[in-house]
């Protein structure tokens, strides 16, 4: 899946929860009861946890697409890519 149309994706999820939370502080503001103020807490405290996995979602993406990118452009031997730190001579091991 391309790297720009996952971040587009996640950047406008993350503007609904904005603009869910920034409509739900100006509800807060009016709320007396303190059980009913509570709860919009609440809500608009897990709506901020939700964007942050978005957040945490676009950072893991552009990470993982960058060491994919570093990696094709490195000049290690395939092996050694794919193994990782494991990496050992093929030619030995047939």
């Amino acid at each position: 899946m391309d790297l720009s149309f996952v971040l587009t994706v996640l950047m406008c999820a993350m503007n609904v929860v904005f603009e869910l939370n920034r409509n739900g502080f100006q509800k807060l503001e009016k709320i007396k009861d303190a059980n009913r103020r509570s709860r919009q807490l609440e809500e608009l405290t897990d709506k901020m946890r939700e964007c942050k996995r978005y957040i945490s979602a676009a950072v893991l993406s552009m990470d993982v697409e960058s060491h994919v990118h570093s990696l094709f452009k490195s000049t290690m031997p395939l092996e050694q890519i794919v193994l990782g730190s494991n990496a050992f001579n093929l030619s030995i091991a047939k």
